[in-house]
């Protein structure tokens, strides 16, 4: 049963990953992105690439601050205290 939903979770992926670079690339402060996309400055697997390794960046501290791994602001604010900043 799991084994066929897979390829529904796979367009899905894709369809998100697609809306997400379409996003990027219809923002109005991204002019210098499309510039560079349009003339071929970055290739379409560059632009992909980046994209996945944003999405890997983005799940990853996901699930570390789930699991309570990040540091917490009263921490961060003890430290800086001690370091004189």
């Amino acid at each position: 049963f799991i084994f066929l939903q897979v390829p529904k979770l796979r367009d899905g992926v894709e369809k998100s990953i697609e809306q997400l670079a379409n996003g990027f690339l219809q923002h109005p402060k991204n002019e210098a992105l499309r510039q560079r996309v349009a003339s071929g400055e970055i290739l379409a697997t560059e632009y992909y690439r980046q994209l996945l390794m944003l999405i890997y960046r983005l799940l990853f501290l996901m699930v570390a601050e789930s699991r309570d791994l990040l540091l917490n602001n009263n921490a961060a604010i003890l430290i800086l205290e001690k370091m004189g900043i």
